[in-house]
């Protein structure tokens, strides 16, 4: 499964409702404000229970969050490819 994640988790915590429905074969995709999970303290909870973890690229720069090398950075037009070859998917926000 793909959970989009478009809410930070500063605004309201998802992060236990995530570490539930979390699998682990799951993907996260952080976009829009959901990038703010790599400044929180719940970034840990997605490292331990997803598979993978994608991160729109051009959103983390607009916010002015700092890149990471151990963050798989992806471009806002391959977001599509991503949905479209989901099974299924989970927009939190």
């Amino acid at each position: 499964m793909l959970h989009i994640v478009r809410q930070s988790p500063f605004q309201k915590d998802i992060s236990q409702e995530l570490a539930i429905l979390l699998g682990p074969e799951d993907t996260v995709l952080l976009i829009d404000d959901g990038i703010y999970f790599l400044q929180s303290l719940h970034w840990q909870i997605l490292v331990n229970k997803a598979a993978n973890i994608l991160v729109v690229k051009e959103h983390t720069q607009a916010r002015g969050i700092a890149s990471n090398d151990d963050i798989e950075f992806i471009s806002l037009e391959s977001v599509a490819e991503h949905l479209l070859t989901a099974n299924n998917t989970l927009t939190w926000q």
